[in-house]
C-alpha cells in the first residue's frame, strides 16, 4: 500500500480545545491524502488499483 499527501496543521482554537491538545507545545495534523495506490499479485499478474485526487481511481493489470 501506498499512500501520498500532505500533514496539516491545525491551529483553529476550537479543533484544538475538541481533541483536549494538553499543552501549547503539542500539535495536532490534519493529513490531506493525494494518492492511494494498493498492489498485489493475483494468479500470474500484478494488479494496482490507484486513486489520485482529481482523477479517481483506475486498475493497472502487468503479466
Amino acid at each position: 500500500m501506498k499512500l501520498a499527501g500532505r500533514a496539516v496543521e491545525v491551529t483553529d482554537a476550537q479543533v484544538l480545545e475538541a481533541f483536549e491538545i494538553p499543552a501549547a507545545d503539542s500539535h495536532l495534523f490534519r493529513i490531506e491524502l493525494t494518492e492511494v495506490v494498493w498492489t498485489r499479485v493475483e494468479g500470474e499478474e500484478l494488479v494496482m488499483d490507484a486513486w489520485h485526487e482529481g482523477s479517481g481511481v483506475r486498475r493497472i493489470r502487468r503479466k
